[in-house]
C-alpha cells in the first residue's frame, strides 16, 4: 500500500498537479484537483485535502471559498473536460446558465439539441467530474430535486446559497 501512496504522489508531482480541499458544511468538503492552469476534477468527500501550494490553485481556492460564502457566482477558469460531444455539449449549456437559475432535464436535453435525451442528460449529470464548477446542482427532475451524488443535502444547499430553498 505504501508503494501505491508512492506512486501516486510520484505521478502528480511530476506533472504539476495538485489536490486541495475547501471545506462547505457539515463534513463535506470538495477536494479539487488542478493542473498549471486547468481543473481537472472535483469530488466531494468527507475528509480534508491540504491547503493550495500554487498560484493557480491558490485562485480557484480563493473563489471555491467564496463561492461558498455567497460573494462569487461566476468563473472563468479552464476545465478539463472529457467525454463524447453529447456530454460536451449539455455541459456548455448547463455553464451558460445563470447563477440561481435551476431547469429540469428535459430542458437541458433542448437546449443541448437533443429534445428527447432527458434520460442520456441525467446520465451525463451523474458522471459529472468538475460538480460547481459545471453546476450540476442547478438540474432538477420534472417533480422534485433529482439526483446528486453523493448527497441531495449538497444539492439543497447549493440550490439556498444561489437563492433557490427547495427544502
Amino acid at each position: 500500500m505504501l508503494w501505491v501512496k508512492f506512486a501516486v504522489w510520484w505521478w502528480m508531482s511530476s506533472r504539476n498537479v495538485e489536490t486541495f480541499s475547501v471545506f462547505f458544511f457539515s463534513v463535506w468538503h470538495l477536494h479539487t484537483t488542478v493542473s498549471k492552469e486547468n481543473i481537472l476534477s472535483a469530488k466531494w468527500q468527507t475528509t480534508a485535502a491540504g491547503p493550495a501550494k500554487s498560484t493557480y490553485a491558490r485562485e480557484v481556492q480563493l473563489w471555491l471559498e467564496q463561492y461558498f460564502a455567497g460573494r462569487q457566482t461566476a468563473h472563468t477558469f479552464k476545465l478539463n473536460l472529457q467525454g463524447s460531444v453529447f456530454r460536451s455539449q449539455v455541459y456548455s449549456v448547463l455553464q451558460a446558465s445563470r447563477y440561481g437559475d435551476t431547469m429540469s432535464y428535459a430542458e437541458l436535453a433542448l437546449r443541448a439539441g437533443y429534445p428527447r435525451a432527458q434520460r442520456a442528460v441525467g446520465t451525463a449529470m451523474s458522471l459529472n467530474q468538475l460538480p460547481v464548477f459545471i453546476p450540476c446542482h442547478r438540474v432538477l427532475a420534472a417533480h422534485g430535486l433529482g439526483g446528486y451524488t453523493p448527497s441531495l443535502e449538497i444539492k439543497r444547499r447549493l440550490l439556498a446559497l444561489e437563492a433557490r430553498n427547495f427544502s
